[in-house]
């Protein structure tokens, strides 16, 4: 039996992959458009003003588990 252990990720990595992801599809505004998502909403969740919708956690390959946020 092969057990597998999640990563968890405290809200700065969050941050940090989607500043990442940001930066791969030309800025803030174009993610937004390519996750059908306002810039402003994306702009929240770098500040941490927001919580990343399923949207954003899925195009950053994560999940929440309600209380954290792991590699999905």
């Amino acid at each position: 039996m092969v057990c597998r252990m999640r990563q968890e990720l405290r809200q700065s990595d969050v941050i940090r992959l989607l500043r990442k992801r940001c930066e791969q599809e030309g800025g803030q505004a174009a993610l937004a458009r390519k996750l059908g998502l306002s810039r402003q909403y994306i702009e929240q969740v770098l500040s941490g003003k927001r919580v990343p919708s399923d949207a954003i956690a899925a195009t950053l390959g994560i999940k929440s588990d309600g209380l954290r946020w792991i590699k999905a």
